[in-house]
């Protein structure tokens, strides 16, 4: 789903809140983690970009960090909840500052 509908959802990136599906055999705790590690690489990067031309966007990195730690900790469903949370905000900063590269 895009931002414009309302969901959090990174472009190509599944909708973390989303029960994930396996992939190739693999099982959906599987896929959420592998989830989580493709957003969290994602938001890591575009946040590169973003807080040099927006510093405010910086508030966003504690809770990310918070994310890596659970991630770190094998609590992809509680990774996931605090990403959709830091997606959410990010998707509403966008909005707001529309020169902002795309999420």
């Amino acid at each position: 789903m895009s931002a414009s509908n309302g969901s959090a959802g990174l472009g190509g990136l599944p909708d973390l809140a989303q029960s994930p599906v396996g992939l190739a055999g693999g099982t959906a705790a599987e896929a959420l983690r592998m989830e989580c590690a493709t957003a969290l690489q994602h938001l890591y990067r575009w946040l590169q970009v973003a807080v040099p031309q927006q510093s405010q966007l910086a508030t966003v990195i504690p809770p990310l960090v918070q994310a890596v730690q659970l991630y770190r900790a094998g609590q992809d469903d509680a990774c996931a909840v605090q990403l959709q949370s830091v997606i959410v905000q990010l998707h509403q900063t966008r909005a707001l500052r529309p020169t902002l590269p795309p999420l």
